[in-house]
């Protein structure tokens, strides 16, 4: 018995590992915010990464959609157990298409209401793996995009800092 179970351990230790060889982007290090948005989107990706989202759980690694100048370095809240990815849609995909899916975060433009008081957005969505189209007239490739959830929150100023102070709404497709 004690054999059996020593070569089922090799075998198992011997056996490819799944995603083993796939390396994701390095994390990008916090920097200090430089204005008021980059307070305020920091507050919602902080609430994002320790509190999730409908369809977005909190992981160790959380992607974040650089498509605009919303989402920098100086946006990124310094938390000890999450480490922030910034990528564009290019490299989301490519993620994606190394790995099979990928949550990503997409945030919304802060709103600010006045001094204690802000409103922004945060959206989570299933970037799938491309696939090759099979037919012979479309060549290119085909990719799945799938909203999970998005949710709306309040803002507010208090201490020197902003946090988020409630959720305002959530929708989920």
């Amino acid at each position: 018995m004690l054999r059996i179970s020593g070569f089922l351990i090799v075998i198992v230790g011997c056996a490819p590992q799944g995603q083993s060889n796939v390396s994701a982007p390095p994390p990008l290090l916090p920097t200090p915010a430089r204005n008021v948005s980059d307070s305020i989107v920091a507050a919602v990706l902080h609430s994002v990464a320790t509190r999730g989202l409908p369809d977005f759980r909190p992981a160790h690694s959380v992607v974040v959609l650089k498509d605009s100048d919303i989402v920098s370095s100086a946006a990124l809240p310094s938390l000890d157990s999450v480490e922030f990815v910034l990528l564009d849609s290019a490299g989301v995909q490519g993620l994606a298409n190394n790995i099979g899916s990928v949550n990503v975060i997409r945030l919304s433009r802060p709103m600010v209401v006045d001094d204690t008081e802000a409103h922004a957005g945060a959206q989570s969505r299933v970037v799938w793996r491309q696939e090759r189209s099979r037919g012979t007239r479309s060549r290119g490739r085909t990719a799945a995009v799938i909203s999970t959830s998005s949710c709306f929150f309040r803002i507010r100023r208090t201490n020197r800092q902003w946090q988020v102070d409630s959720t305002l709404g959530c929708v989920i497709s």
